[in-house]
């Protein structure tokens, strides 16, 4: 009653969360902004937003740092209007040849990406160690806030609890690089414990088939129908390997968060990442390397101790529902928000002009060729043709696509 009166007496903020598309992270910043103590307004960055834009709403960038996205923090600026932006990933350490690593490695994104994070009144972060980062390199305006689970996502929610022990894993195709090692551990598992199944969604290691004990998954795109699914399938077993790259060091603990609001014993790398909030045999297991005898270990001790795994499961959860709640946490965003509402912007040291014509044309070029080879990897020849017809015939009947 007392939490209750209490958020009945903050003031009210207006937020205008903009992005470019409707990602995860925007959608759990989104279930945070939904509480009583925000009025929300979303819009994706484009040039007709940067025309019309309500001075009256505090803007929030959630990992925007396109030209689009610059042009408008750059009218904040020149105005003096206060703005926020989230950042969960450390982008100047993304890595590698994949789509993710050479958008964030293009010389306009890093040029985007410094004149945000130097100009605006607060950055938010969800982690200690990114926080530190960026005050190191870019800026001392940085807040971390807490991360959040909104355990309305569950309820009403049939969870498996048949005779099959699942260990499950969800992620993206980037992901690839941390699971490879368990097509060394799977078979190993299977042929040890007939009752248990392996589910992935998203993502599978190379070298491992489907079978009617390993199971594969098509994502989704909504945040909220994901923990739908994995609370579904009722994993006794949660698996979330990180190779070590530099960027891994900076990510949220969202593995640990939804795992044990599930109730899924975990079973993690040792990260930074999870410092904090992992506990190594009370929350979860931790593990030192990616070799497979260590996982196979870890994975087997939960196989063979139901009440270990009972336990690591209901302690995790409890602990999850006493940090992470977003009913509890959205005072924490709010004070931050608050607080970033009356800073300015920094001023501009100097004029920077506005990126070319030509540098935009070359912009979307290599957008284009980026999605491109990314649709013919996975989808090969006749799935790209495919792609760019539907491009094409969206843009000829006047329908926002991108391609």
């Amino acid at each position: 009653m007392k939490d209750l009166k209490h958020m009945s007496a903050i003031k009210r903020l207006n937020i205008l969360m903009l992005y470019e598309a409707d990602i995860s992270s925007v959608q759990l910043v989104e279930t945070v902004l939904s509480r009583d103590i925000f009025v929300l307004h979303k819009a994706v960055i484009n040039s007709e937003l940067i025309k019309n834009y309500s001075y009256y709403h505090m803007p929030l960038f959630i990992r925007s740092v396109d030209p689009e996205a610059v042009k408008l923090a750059r009218k904040f600026v020149s105005e003096s209007k206060p703005f926020v932006y989230y950042i969960d990933d450390n982008f100047w350490e993304i890595k590698g040849d994949t789509p993710l690593a050479k958008y964030y490695q293009h010389p306009i994104i890093r040029d985007g990406l410094k004149y945000i994070v130097g100009h605006a009144s607060m950055v938010l972060c969800n982690s200690i160690q990114l926080a530190d980062y960026i005050r190191e390199r870019y800026t001392k305006r940085v807040s971390v806030v807490p991360p959040m689970f909104d355990f309305n996502l569950v309820e009403g929610v049939s969870s498996y609890d048949g005779e099959e022990i699942r260990i499950g894993f969800a992620g993206s195709s980037s992901r690839l690089k941390d699971i490879n090692f368990l097509k060394n551990v799977i078979p190993e598992i299977l042929e040890k414990y007939p009752s248990v199944v392996f589910e992935f969604a998203g993502v599978m290691p190379e070298g491992v088939q489907t079978s009617d004990r390993v199971r594969y998954f098509k994502p989704v795109s909504s945040y909220a129908e994901y923990i739908s699914f994995q609370y579904s399938r009722g994993w006794k077993i949660g698996l979330a390997p990180l190779l070590g790259s530099e960027s891994d060091c900076y990510k949220t603990n969202n593995k640990f968060r939804e795992y044990s609001a599930c109730y899924t014993a975990g079973i993690y790398s040792d990260s930074l990442s999870y410092k904090g909030s992992l506990i190594d045999n009370v929350n979860g297991l931790v593990c030192y390397s990616l070799t497979p005898q260590e996982w196979l270990l870890a994975i087997s001790s939960l196989l063979d101790d139901t009440a270990l795994r009972d336990r690591l499961a209901h302690t995790a959860h409890e602990f999850v529902k006493t940090h992470y709640d977003v009913n509890i946490i959205s005072t924490a965003w709010h004070e931050a928000l608050l607080t970033a509402s009356n800073v300015p912007p920094k001023p501009e040291s100097k004029i920077i002009p506005l990126v070319s014509f030509y540098k935009r044309f070359k912009w979307q070029l290599f957008l284009y060729k980026l999605r491109a080879e990314d649709v013919y990897k996975n989808r090969g020849g006749a799935g790209l043709l495919k792609h760019i017809l539907i491009f094409l015939y969206r843009k000829i009947v006047g329908v926002h696509g991108k391609i």
